[in-house]
């Protein structure tokens, strides 16, 4: 058994060096034999590999965002396991929100108020699996922010007020009443609050915002003032006769609201001047030239408009006759003549038309008559 070793330790011995010109090439095959073995067999081993499909790994919280939220961002690292290839994000409503997917951000942007599912869904060539979120979108309840500025407007106009700075939240809708709406009257549109002045004084409009969630209201002090008095055109020149009354409407010479009216005679011996709401009243007493001054105030003011008025006596006209008279030489007789005559202002003068039988004298209204011959 020895020998035998040792006879075979010959033979190899004769056999390598017998071979010895290929025993380079030998070993290289060996090395390559050796990196086949090392190289290709964990390639195989992977081609071998199952592809198992996706599985959620860890859940996805439900989310709640404020309808003016900005775009939540969501990590989806480590949610899905077995390599996922493709990723894909919907929402049930989009009018709640909308989603989108950035690598492995899950985007979600809020639209409306109410509630939505977002459906993730992982796949690859294995298969896929899907996972619903929930998503909640909620108003920002209305809360009153500061103070709403004072709003001055004048009886006759206008004011538009935005009131969205007195207030914070979401999707708020305005309503707003006035306290005293003989004076001035609120309307709404959007958020723009409408005043409309009827007449002087104070009032406080209630601006209310309201959403889903509530509502807060806010008061607005509204002061209405008086258009001022101001004069339009002219009055015009007037002539009356002593004894008439003229009426005149002096409303259309003055612009202006709640306009309280006085009126004054620069000759009151000649023409007075009464009032009554927006009516003048002017009665004529002598011939001659006055200045009417008729003047509006209220409480922004006063103005004045100027009338000329011209008074003239009444034309004489004789009334009826003058009753015949006898008398005796040397007799003396008085007539009064003023019942013969009408007009204003007379001056009276009385003739004879033979003088050597009677003459005539006047004294004011009194004509004295004189009998000197038959």
């Amino acid at each position: 058994m020895c020998t035998r070793h040792s006879n075979r330790n010959r033979d190899a011995s004769a056999q390598l060096t017998s071979t010895r010109g290929r025993s380079t090439s030998l070993r290289l095959c060996r090395g390559l034999a050796i990196w086949l073995v090392v190289a290709v067999a964990p390639l195989a081993a992977y081609a071998q590999h199952e592809v198992k499909a996706p599985e959620q790994l860890k859940p996805v919280e439900d989310i709640m965002l404020f309808a003016d939220d900005a775009t939540l961002v969501v990590n989806l690292v480590g949610v899905f396991g077995n390599r996922p290839t493709d990723c894909v994000a919907e929402s049930s409503d989009g009018t709640v929100v909308l989603v989108s997917l950035d690598r492995f951000d899950l985007m979600v942007t809020p639209v409306g108020v109410g509630e939505a599912t977002i459906t993730i869904t992982a796949a690859n060539t294995a298969g896929s699996v899907t996972v619903p979120v929930g998503a909640t979108v909620v108003d920002r309840r209305p809360e009153a922010v500061g103070q709403l500025p004072k709003a001055t407007v004048t009886v006759g106009q206008t004011l538009a007020v935005d009131v969205a700075v007195g207030f914070s939240g979401t999707n708020l809708a305005y309503s707003a009443t006035s306290s005293m709406p003989d004076l001035a009257t609120a309307e709404v549109s959007g958020t723009t609050v409408t005043l409309t002045a009827h007449a002087a004084g104070e009032a406080t409009v209630m601006v209310t915002a309201e959403n889903s969630e509530g509502g807060a209201s806010q008061p607005l002090s509204v002061t209405v003032k008086d258009e001022p008095p101001s004069a339009v055109g002219t009055l015009a020149d007037t002539t009356m006769t002593v004894g008439d009354v003229l009426t005149m409407d002096v409303s259309t010479a003055f612009g202006g609201t709640a306009l309280v009216y006085a009126v004054a005679s620069s000759a009151p011996e000649m023409a007075t001047a009464t009032i009554s709401g927006a009516m003048v009243t002017l009665t004529a007493l002598a011939a001659g030239e006055a200045t009417i001054t008729v003047t509006a105030e209220n409480s922004e003011g006063s103005a004045s408009q100027p009338l000329a008025l011209r008074v003239k006596d009444q034309p004489p006209v004789a009334v009826g006759t003058l009753e015949d008279v006898t008398l005796t030489v040397g007799d003396t007789h008085e007539i009064d003549v003023s019942g013969a005559f009408s007009g204003t202002a007379l001056a009276y003068s009385a003739s004879s038309s033979a003088a050597g039988v009677a003459t005539a004298e006047v004294s004011g209204t009194t004509v004295t008559l004189t009998a000197h011959a038959a």
